[in-house]
């Protein structure tokens, strides 16, 4: 047979027993069939309910843990949008064409730039719908500044929210702050 040891005060759960595997069952405890130890593994049950004698999930997490966790868990999600916002950043000149502002295109344009021997010679490039155009220096710095002011813009929202999100006093607070753009 199965058993569930507990915490009498708490009814957190400390540990399963098998009395085919262990000689001592730790007290208090609560029986357990083998499809009850099953379903209490397969879903991660942690509390034991006395009265009733059933396992179930229970959050043992103080109101200030569980603050400071939707707090952090936000402040990723929020990363992951600013991240995924800058890797998608793309500008539009003033002569039209579209070119990909994220990181590694940035780096990509400043050696450009560094690599042009004036402002009229021109250079293959890649556009943001895959078509090869030809861009001078001043096109290239032109891409990389807007680049540069979208990449701020964006940076600069994260940290708006996270300071929101570091200051909110609730969870439910702390949910309806959200990305719009």
């Amino acid at each position: 047979m199965k058993y569930a040891h507990y915490n009498k005060e708490t009814g957190r759960l400390l540990g399963y027993y098998d009395d085919t595997i262990h000689q001592t069952i730790p007290e208090p405890n609560i029986q357990l069939s083998d499809e009850q130890w099953q379903e209490a593994i397969d879903n991660g049950y942690n509390y034991v309910d006395v009265k009733n004698k059933t396992l179930s999930r229970k959050d043992f997490r103080t109101n200030e843990e569980i603050l400071n966790d939707a707090k952090k868990n936000k402040i990723n999600y929020l990363k992951q949008v600013r991240d995924k916002l800058v890797n998608e950043i793309v500008v539009t000149l003033e002569t039209g064409e579209q070119l990909d502002g994220n990181e590694l295109a940035q780096t990509r344009m400043s050696r450009a730039i560094q690599a042009l021997p004036d402002d009229t010679t021109e250079l293959n490039w890649i556009d943001a719908t895959n078509n090869t155009i030809k861009l001078t220096k001043p096109k290239f710095s032109e891409a990389l500044v807007l680049a540069g002011q979208r990449q701020t813009e964006i940076y600069v929202k994260y940290n708006e929210l996270r300071t929101k999100v570091e200051s909110a006093a609730t969870v439910k607070e702390i949910n309806t702050i959200t990305w719009n753009e």
